[in-house]
């Protein structure tokens, strides 16, 4: 939090930001002389220029997501067709549990493969529009 206060949150940077929305607001500092107004103005735009892209950790999750997304609908599917069979239950309860726990876990993976896509081409986005700026 700076001034030596910190505050313990839950999940990634994201989470933490939009739990303590004063983690990304903060407050330029009036420098003393021109000398380091100069110096302080050096640093923020080279620190754009290096913010004008995804680095690679994103990009990475970016194509995980990407490719993840069809297998997992695809999956999804499959084992949705396979527990529509009304006899399922009857002939083995046993692979009906498996089918279904598996469904359910492959719905997760999907639903958290799709919010990494869209937090991601939400940074893209608000990256295109500040190098536009």
């Amino acid at each position: 939090m700076g001034g030596g206060r910190w505050v313990e949150t839950s999940g990634g940077w994201s989470d933490a930001a939009r739990q303590v929305p004063s983690l990304t607001t903060r407050k330029a500092a009036k420098p003393a002389d021109k000398g380091q107004k100069k110096q302080a103005s050096a640093p923020t735009s080279a620190g754009s220029k290096r913010e004008a892209k995804l680095s690679f950790k994103d990009k990475h999750r970016l194509k995980e997501a990407e490719a993840a997304m069809p297998r997992l609908g695809a999956e999804i599917e499959k084992l949705e067709s396979e527990l529509s069979d009304p006899d399922l239950f009857n002939k083995d309860p046993g692979r009906f549990q498996k089918v279904s726990d598996r469904l359910a876990a492959a719905r997760t993976e999907l639903e958290e493969a799709e919010m990494v896509w869209l937090e991601i081409e939400a940074m893209k986005e608000e990256l295109e529009k500040g190098a536009q700026a």
